[in-house]
């Protein structure tokens, strides 16, 4: 289900005539389980005026700043969804936790946090600063999150890969092989080499024929076979044969030939260090997993006092002050998006005292004059509002995007 953000002039000088009219005959929504909308409470005095370069200043800098914010949310719902991807979202509030609906229902500007006081600009940049800070501190938790988890991945892949790759210490270890069953000296070295099912026969017929001073009989079997059947041999020969050996052995025999590596201390120590990244990874989940959800409350928090002011900003650049209209939040069936916008631009050109210059309701609708410049004027415009676990749809001129994708399973009340 798709949820809109929608800023309407009022019709008549009436707020409650608006929306019934924007509900009913533009919208043509019925309070039902797929069609709910609710007024968002603005106290549209209480924002100090500015000028009409300065809004339109503004407009590109809170349009960037939105745009930059729903990148961030989707961020951590992407975080957050790879940690647990059951989610009970709540909003943290002065009042208590409140999921994301009735957030949006009960939504009041919170004065304490971004004083309406401030000039425009100034409550723009309280906003960037609050959206970056967040962003840098989550962005932080997923970068140690991340370089945590690689370096216990790369661990895990040296024990747990395959022959050819893997550290066979542990391998040996648990055939209660010492490092003296491999001997190796100044002049000589023993060397595995990883045998598929199919080439045993060939390489214990071949291998004393690749090089020179190979040791006659010195391949053994050591009993260790992987998942894919691939089996360890040794090798015994002069080391100064061995790398001719290995490239023989891998060209004429097919056979990949690698050196012993059978250090106890080093694999010790990898050990130690593997129990350590697995405990600390563990620690780090539950707290980015928290983190997730502080920031998200945040960051959702800033987002509908940017939509908020960002409507107030363009409203006021559309119908000038003292500021008049209706902010409003409102969900429809899928499939009725087209109709929906076709009803708003019907019910606002036919209204009077707007000079629309909509053409072509199924798509290309045209606003000529340009924001706050006199001519052609739309008295319908909507934004994007951050979404969760959703997809963007956007229809020209109207930018309209998904805020919820959750399935409610009870009626708003509109009145």
């Amino acid at each position: 289900m798709i949820y809109y953000v929608l800023g309407t002039a009022l019709i008549d000088g009436s707020e409650g005539v608006t929306w019934d009219k924007v509900c009913k005959t533009g919208l043509g929504l019925e309070q039902t389980l797929t069609n709910r909308a609710f007024k968002l409470s603005v106290e549209k005095e209480a924002f100090r005026n500015a000028t009409v370069d300065t809004l339109i200043g503004l407009t590109d800098v809170i349009q960037k700043l939105d745009l930059n914010l729903e990148a961030i949310i989707k961020k951590v719902e992407k975080q957050h969804k790879e940690l647990d991807p059951v989610w009970n979202v709540k909003i943290s509030t002065n009042e208590g936790d409140m999921d994301v609906l009735k957030y949006m229902q009960d939504f009041s500007w919170e004065d304490s946090k971004f004083p309406r006081s401030k000039t425009l600009p100034e409550l723009v940049r309280l906003l960037q600063e609050k959206i970056n800070h967040l962003d840098n501190d989550i962005k932080k938790q997923i970068t140690d999150y991340t370089d945590t988890r690689s370096a216990l991945a790369a661990l895990n892949k040296k024990q747990e890969g395959g022959l050819v790759t893997r550290d066979l210490t542990e391998l040996f270890i648990n055939k209660g092989l010492a490092e003296d069953s491999f001997p190796s000296s100044r002049l000589m070295v023993t060397l595995v080499a990883v045998v598929g099912k199919n080439q045993v026969k060939q390489w214990v017929s071949g291998y004393e024929k690749l090089v020179a001073f190979v040791v006659p009989r010195s391949s053994q079997f050591l009993d260790i076979t992987d998942k894919d059947g691939n089996q360890l041999w040794t090798v015994t020969l002069f080391r100064s044969s061995a790398e001719e050996f290995i490239n023989k052995a891998r060209s004429q025999l097919k056979v990949y030939v690698r050196e012993v590596e059978y250090n106890l201390e080093a694999y010790e120590e990898e050990k130690r260090k593997q129990g350590e990244l697995t405990e600390k990874i563990q620690v780090i989940e539950s707290d980015l997993k928290k983190n997730c959800e502080i920031v998200y409350s945040a960051l959702f928090e800033s987002m509908m006092h940017l939509k908020v002011l960002r409507g107030h900003i363009e409203s006021v650049l559309r119908w000038g002050v003292p500021p008049k209209y209706l902010l409003s939040i409102f969900r429809v069936a899928a499939g009725k998006e087209k109709k929906m916008i076709q009803n708003l631009i019907k019910l606002f050109t036919n209204t009077g005292g707007f000079r629309s210059n909509a053409r072509n309701c199924e798509g290309d609708v045209r606003n000529e004059g340009g924001v706050g410049r006199g001519g052609g004027l739309f008295p319908v415009h909507s934004y994007s509002t951050g979404s969760r676990y959703t997809e963007q749809l956007r229809l020209s001129p109207l930018t309209i995007a998904t805020l919820l994708s959750d399935l409610l399973s009870h009626p708003l009340n509109t009145s």
